[in-house]
């Protein structure tokens, strides 16, 4: 085998182990036919599977790929090798004694003709994030995506919901440096579905670097997690059962995410991201009952007599606190539908992003004392 040939290929057991995303692909051309092979990292274990031909896969140590390829390779005039990742392929050549690398973006097959089936939904909005042929592995994963591929027909109000998350958060990092690693926690994370849907779009569309932790105190639903994740070999995520009050970063986190948790849960990982000093903090609160009773409805207190208008008051108020709560510890806050409220009627999403300036609880604290309340992020401060 050519020298310089060598020492390239002779890197590839380390890359694909750091990596963790990539695959390589031989094809060798000799005085006979065509021959190709592929050598992917094994999930779970330092080993690699190779696979020849057609024939079936078998497990090799590090230290036996390279004697393999080089006994595949032999002598051949020429020989190309393909390193695919998410979002980009390099090809090495070697023709006429020369070497060549050339790297560029990965090549995506072109939309079936099907593709608007699964990009119109029922509302009659255009997805235009998530395209579901390039992300059917994603997809399918989750369970969005039948095998057929086509987006189940009980999940396409689903596929727009992630489509939509995608577009609200990923408007907030377009000044988020490419270089540096962004860490997201989701808490009470369930099976992960968004976490899975942006991990994608960051980092095989965008090609950012990205590490997600996913917390929940249901050891079922962590584990659901992490058979999906052994599935799509993202080894930059990882599931813990735990609760969000006891958990404790093992990185620093830019970002923390609660979506549709209950109650308090929502506050507690507000608070949680408060003390991480997240630069990003997003929420989409569920059921709010915590302060229902305990708010002075003031001027509103003879509407507060019926039920339903004092549900509604509460629902408001509470996360209007929240959101004051953020912007009193120094966050930017905007607060956004998140869906149609025809999907849910809990579709607001409240982003915060984390300003220069200095923190200015003045309108917090007279919000509180007009409600005579003590919200529960402070309490959980």
């Amino acid at each position: 085998m050519d020298a310089r040939l060598k020492l390239i290929l002779s890197t590839l057991p380390d890359r694909l182990s750091d990596k963790g995303f990539m695959e390589l692909r031989l094809r060798v051309v000799n005085k006979g036919p065509e021959l190709t092979a592929e050598l992917t990292s094994v999930w779970g274990s330092d080993d690699f599977l190779w696979k020849q031909g057609k024939g079936k896969g078998i497990n090799l140590s590090r230290d036996a790929v390279m004697p393999t390829i080089e006994k595949v390779v032999g002598d051949a005039a020429e020989v190309k090798v393909l390193l695919v990742e998410r979002t980009t392929e390099t090809t090495i050549e070697f023709r006429g004694g020369k070497v060549t690398t050339k790297m560029g973006a990965r090549k995506v097959s072109a939309a079936p003709a099907t593709e608007h089936v699964h990009e119109v939904i029922a509302s009659g909005t255009r997805q235009s994030f998530i395209k579901a042929h390039e992300a059917s592995a994603m997809l399918e994963a989750i369970g969005v995506m039948a095998a057929d591929g086509e987006i189940k027909g009980d999940k396409r109000r689903k596929f727009y919901q992630i489509d939509r998350f995608i577009e609200l958060v990923v408007n907030m990092l377009v000044a988020w440096p490419d270089k540096e690693e962004l860490v997201v926690l989701d808490c009470g994370c369930g099976k992960s579905y968004l976490s899975f849907a942006l991990n994608y779009y960051l980092y095989e569309k965008l090609g950012k670097r990205c590490y997600f932790i996913g917390i929940d105190n249901n050891s079922q639903v962590i584990e659901s997690s992490r058979e999906v994740q052994r599935k799509l070999n993202y080894r930059n995520m990882e599931f813990v059962a735990t609760d969000v009050r006891s958990f404790q970063a093992g990185k620093k986190v830019n970002m923390v995410l609660s979506l549709h948790a209950c109650d308090t849960a929502t506050d507690q990982a507000l608070a949680l991201g408060l003390r991480c000093g997240a630069k990003y903090i997003i929420a989409v609160p569920c059921c709010q009952t915590s302060l229902t009773d305990e708010i002075d409805y003031g001027p509103f207190a003879n509407l507060a007599r019926h039920n339903v208008f004092k549900k509604k008051l509460a629902d408001l108020l509470t996360d209007g606190l929240r959101t004051a709560a953020l912007e009193a510890h120094g966050y930017k806050v905007s607060v956004a539908e998140y869906v149609s409220p025809l999907d849910t009627p809990k579709n607001i999403m409240i982003r915060a992003e984390k300003s220069a300036s200095a923190p200015n609880p003045a309108h917090y604290d007279e919000f509180k004392r007009m409600l005579n309340v003590t919200p529960w992020i402070d309490r959980l401060l």
